[in-house]
């Protein structure tokens, strides 16, 4: 038995487990600012938007409790930039589009394919390892 299958990580609950993984991570990212009025040079994230779902690239088995999982998924961003204004500082927003690209860390117990209800799903424990997006 393995503990993930393509199958598995095209279901609801794990993209949704995944999703869970990668948006507070997204949300904390501070990104360099391209414009020349910004006060501190960053631009912060105010809002995710999924555009698609996670594409998994690559599915490694270590063994019947431990797998790693690659992958992207395509991203909106809405970033704020604080900038200087005629007589004070204001907040612009910004939308960028971005590639999310991850590693995945899951451990669990092992399991076949139909006994796998929602609630099993969630139960497995994802760990982020890399992050990047682009």
């Amino acid at each position: 038995m393995k503990l993930l299958t393509q199958n598995i990580t095209k279901s609801e609950a794990f993209r949704d487990c995944l999703l869970n993984l990668l948006s507070p991570r997204i949300h904390a990212t501070n990104f360099r600012s391209r414009n020349p009025n910004s006060v501190d040079h960053e631009d912060r994230v105010s809002d995710v938007r999924f555009q698609t779902v996670p594409h998994i690239g690559k599915i490694t088995a270590f063994c019947h409790e431990e797998a790693q999982i690659i992958g992207s998924i395509k991203v909106e961003l809405t970033l704020q930039t604080q900038i200087h204004g005629i007589d004070h500082e204001e907040t612009v927003p910004g939308i960028s589009d971005c590639i999310c690209k991850f590693v995945v860390d899951v451990t669990g117990a092992p399991r076949t394919t139909p006994d796998l209800t929602s609630a099993k799903i969630r139960a497995l424990d994802l760990i982020l390892r890399e992050f990047s997006i682009k």
